[in-house]
């Protein structure tokens, strides 16, 4: 076990496999609300925000994110050479980006939502 942070970290493979398919979990229910968001914003007619826009068109580069991470996590994990703190870093360099992740998400799929101008009954014109 490695002291990280104050609290016990075992960077393994099945962790390392937890934080990517939580990773590609965060990805494909961010995408989903993308979907969802277009359907509605499209249906009133209004232009598409950029940050649905990009988290539909490019989900595929979205989901790289975790194969690239996972791919050097374990590839630092399997050197000899390389010191536990190294190791450590590789896996927690994961878990931050995971909450990069949702951060990004709810930042996409929510916040545009809280920016429409929905006016008022009688005040057209």
């Amino acid at each position: 076990m490695i002291a990280a942070f104050g609290i016990a970290v075992m960077f393994s493979i099945k962790n390392a496999v937890y934080v990517a398919i939580m990773q590609v979990g965060v990805i494909v229910v961010g995408v989903l609300a993308a979907g969802l968001s277009y359907k509605a914003w499209t249906d009133m007619g209004m232009a598409l925000p950029a940050p649905i826009a990009m988290l539909i068109n490019h989900t595929l580069l979205f989901l790289a994110i975790p194969l690239v991470w996972i791919t050097f996590a374990l590839l630092v994990r399997s050197r000899p050479e390389a010191s536990d703190d190294v190791k450590n870093l590789a896996f927690w360099s994961g878990v931050f980006l995971l909450i990069a992740l949702v951060v990004f998400v709810f930042h996409a799929d929510v916040t545009p939502w809280f920016n429409i101008d929905w006016g008022f009954a009688g005040n057209e014109g």
